[in-house]
């Protein structure tokens, strides 16, 4: 298989993308109104302003490795552990 090539922007968008869907995922199982979701949300901010920095778009092609790395990433974490409220 041959590895695609990206741009520093892409890997930019690519890791504020995930990193910005992990702390979506967190936040959807803690309190609403918690301490640690209000300080979630400006580190999803934060990362939505540097994926904006790039002034890139994934391709199709890039969009299915991230989403790939993101199931594969669930699963593994589904796999090994349970989150205790």
């Amino acid at each position: 298989m041959e590895k695609l090539l990206v741009s520093n922007q892409q890997a930019v968008v690519l890791g504020a993308t995930i990193g910005t869907c992990m702390l979506i995922m967190l936040e959807n199982n803690l309190p609403p109104e918690g301490r640690v979701t209000r300080k979630i949300r400006p580190v999803e901010k934060a990362l939505l302003e540097l994926a904006n920095l790039s002034k890139c778009e994934l391709d199709d092609e890039m969009t299915e490795i991230a989403i790939g790395a993101w199931n594969q990433a669930v699963n593994y974490m589904n796999e090994r552990m349970a989150v205790n409220g």
